[in-house]
């Protein structure tokens, strides 16, 4: 976001909204009070609802938003939601006495007004934009905190906790973790980064190649952030899955053996008796002791699939023991 926040605004750009911030100075050193201003001037689109940012760009290129409650954040968060685009004149609105141990350098100023709810990342959802730059010198650097990664690889559909922290220098421990908000790409759905260990846990849904910044925070609220890359892989699938229906009770795939599909019902009790038979609606007729029915029917197909039946459930209000009933279900071949 650094990199686009200074070529748009260097390129000449048509605004809904003429933007300006502003610094009492220039150049800062401890104990100095820094105050920021800022004007908003509508051209047109006029009460369109917008979000207002106010964002900082460190020396090392971090980047942090002013909140609703005017303090410092590395999350993307407005200083005001929703609010219809209009005049405003806002002199002083933040007031600082900036400290010694602010790291010396270059930094900028950034006043954004973004079409509500929409993501400020992407220039074609700003309504305006305006920059204000700042010297500071005198100062103690703050400590510099060194994150070093580590690529990850994963299973779609399976429970993953992939370590991405390799070690991390520097600053103030305890080191938390997080995601940067304000780089471009996002990991794998279903999974989050561990505050505590920066390992990427959970279950992601779909395969592909994910790449995104880790961050490294310390408790003086310094940050290094880097790049991973997680490759999900397509979790491999059975040859072959059926579902069988038989008497609205509901049998399903346990396993594939060289022989054919063995099949499981609720009750996990197999059959040893093996039908041979082909994707499509069949019939069987089964005799019911108490509430199991057993199959008896047996085809014979080598161009077909091979599974075992299971017990079948039935109560026996549905077929009385000793009785013989003919049940229709379908067998049929998927993924």
């Amino acid at each position: 976001m650094f990199a686009l926040l200074l070529s748009l605004f260097a390129a000449p750009a048509s605004f809904a909204a003429t933007l300006l911030l502003s610094t009492n100075q220039s150049s800062f050193g401890p104990g100095n009070q820094l105050l920021l201003s800022a004007s908003i001037t509508p051209s047109n689109d006029a009460g369109v609802p917008a979000d207002i940012y106010v964002a900082m760009v460190t020396p090392d290129n971090a980047i942090l938003t002013l909140n609703s409650t005017l303090q410092w954040v590395s999350t993307l968060s407005p200083i005001a939601a929703s609010v219809p685009l209009a005049a405003l004149q806002a002199n002083n609105f933040y007031a600082a006495v900036l400290p010694a141990n602010v790291a010396n350098g270059n930094y900028n100023f950034y006043l954004i007004a973004v079409r509500a709810g929409q993501d400020p990342a992407n220039s074609s959802n700003w309504l305006g934009v305006s920059t204000a730059p700042i010297t500071f010198a005198g100062g103690t650097s703050a400590p510099k905190v060194e994150l070093t990664t580590l690529n990850g690889s994963c299973t779609a559909t399976q429970y993953c906790n992939i370590p991405l922290v390799a070690g991390v220098t520097g600053g103030s421990s305890p080191y938390s973790f997080q995601l940067d908000s304000f780089a471009y790409g996002t990991p794998p759905s279903l999974m989050t980064v561990d505050l505590l260990t920066g390992n990427l846990k959970g279950t992601p849904s779909l395969a592909g190649t994910y790449n995104f910044q880790l961050c490294a925070r310390d408790i003086g609220g310094n940050t290094d952030c880097k790049p991973v890359t997680v490759t999900v892989s397509q979790a491999s699938t059975p040859q072959t899955q059926a579902w069988v229906f038989i008497g609205g009770s509901v049998a399903t795939l346990a396993r594939i053996t060289v022989d054919g599909l063995v099949i499981k019902d609720t009750n996990s009790a197999n059959l040893s008796r093996y039908m041979y038979m082909t994707p499509g609606t069949h019939t069987l007729t089964a005799t019911c002791v108490e509430v199991y029915c057993f199959s008896y029917l047996q085809l014979e197909a080598p161009s077909g699939y091979a599974f075992s039946v299971t017990e079948m459930r039935a109560t026996p209000e549905e077929i009385p023991p000793g009785a013989s009933k003919t049940f229709t279900f379908t067998l049929s071949k998927t993924n």
